[in-house]
């Protein structure tokens, strides 16, 4: 079975035409679909693929208990690992979905770090992903690491400056690497100018 893990982050809650083109083409392939129950992306992706009617659809949540199912499709109940809470916990359903797809696509507005948990996650286990940049209204199809590693590196602004603040945005990312073994991202710095160094 041919299946697209879709997400995004929570802040991108309206599917523009280049969005909405890329999901109907997942509709005209038959793919089946994985989403998650989150706010946000995931409840926009469902409401797309809900209004159309499409049922291939498979909504993961954690421990049974989904937050959205829009189109009351089939859930998948993941369990996260024993007293995982806060990112952890629902990162669980991710990393399943990111294990179980044949590739992904990600909705990312260049902070999300669950976001980029995912587009990493996917491309660790070999899943070529199509990530929309939500501050230039593209997408990336990245289909290697390095391929991340490059765009994590440009120039290219990832961020409006007005989002961001007068201080610098810092993170450590919790990634799953081959073998199920957790791994970091070195901390990245978004700067005011909006790259990623």
């Amino acid at each position: 079975m041919k299946a697209v893990f879709v997400g995004g982050s929570r802040k991108l809650s309206r599917l523009n035409e280049v969005i909405r083109r890329r999901l109907g083409s997942i509709m005209d392939g038959g793919l089946w679909v994985f989403v998650g129950d989150a706010d946000g992306a995931d409840k926009a992706l469902q409401k797309f693929f809900a209004s159309h009617r499409y049922d291939r659809v498979l909504v993961y949540c954690v421990e049974g208990r989904y937050r959205n199912n829009v189109g009351h499709w089939p859930t998948k109940a993941v369990q996260p690992q024993a007293g995982a809470r806060g990112f952890d916990y629902y990162a669980a359903k991710d990393i399943q979905m990111a294990s179980e797809a044949s590739f992904g696509m990600m909705l990312w507005d260049g902070v999300s770090r669950g976001t980029l948990a995912n587009i990493r996650n996917l491309l660790v286990h070999g899943k070529p992903v199509a990530v929309y940049l939500s501050p230039h209204r593209m997408f990336r199809d990245l289909k290697h690491e390095t391929e991340l590693a490059e765009l994590l590196s440009s120039k290219l602004p990832l961020e409006r400056p007005a989002k961001v603040g007068r201080g610098a945005l810092q993170w450590e990312l919790p990634l799953r690497a081959r073998g199920g073994t957790r791994a970091t991202l070195p901390n990245k710095r978004l700067k005011l100018t909006g790259g990623l160094k």
